[in-house]
């Protein structure tokens, strides 16, 4: 492959999009970033890992609060985000573009994969992005679930599907937070690929085709 490509990954929950993206790495023999790259934000920043955790890839509440939070941005600046608590004063912004800073340096850096992060919009003027989404239909992804996440449900989940579509949910709120576009709209990927078509490796196999014929 001649060319210094990245590959970006959304994913709905349960699609086997992160293990797609494991296969990726290992068979390209490149990186590959998701939460790690929160862990890399708080050691450059001397920030408490467990603080930028509870900002990470979701914004609570439901879409009514996260509409507040962008029009008290648009009124207040960034400083309408700061966390109730003085000693949690750090705001989403700052912390998503620290997020984003070291993005684009990985991305720089050489060819790799990362999974979610926003990564598709922040490296969206990248001239090698190769952008793809994950989804399975919601019984295959349920049944993942159940079987990744067999101590599920929780008090705050009555059901393993309840805790798939929350999650969808709140990862699409951040996502249109930061991005002002909707999460797993075709319109920002390169290709979106039902993951129970193929399985996890026979998705991973494909897209390495497509990867290649793109960076040839």
């Amino acid at each position: 492959m001649s060319k210094q490509y990245v590959i970006v990954i959304g994913r709905h929950f349960g699609s086997g999009g992160r293990q797609i993206g494991v296969q990726l790495s290992e068979k390209l023999g490149i990186p590959l970033y998701d939460k790690s790259i929160l862990g890399r934000v708080a050691e450059e920043q001397g920030v408490s890992d467990e603080r930028l955790r509870k900002m990470d890839e979701y914004l609570n509440g439901n879409r009514f609060q996260n509409i507040g939070l962008q029009v008290g941005k648009v009124i207040m600046g960034p400083a309408y985000l700061y966390e109730t608590d003085p000693s949690m004063a750090l705001d989403r912004e700052k912390v998503f573009q620290w997020q984003s800073d070291l993005i684009r340096r990985l991305a720089d850096e050489g060819p790799c994969i990362i999974v979610g992060r926003c990564a598709d919009y922040v490296l969206r003027e990248h001239p090698n992005l190769i952008s793809v989404f994950i989804t399975a239909p919601k019984d295959i992804r349920e049944a993942r679930i159940r079987e990744l996440h067999p101590n599920h449900p929780k008090e705050n989940y009555e059901t393993h599907r309840q805790f798939i579509d929350k999650t969808d949910r709140l990862r699409g709120y951040y996502y249109e937070y930061h991005t002002g576009r909707r999460w797993d709209s075709i319109d920002h990927y390169d290709m979106v690929v039902d993951s129970s078509k193929l399985g996890i490796e026979g998705t991973a196999d494909m897209l390495i085709d497509y990867i290649r014929r793109r960076t040839e």
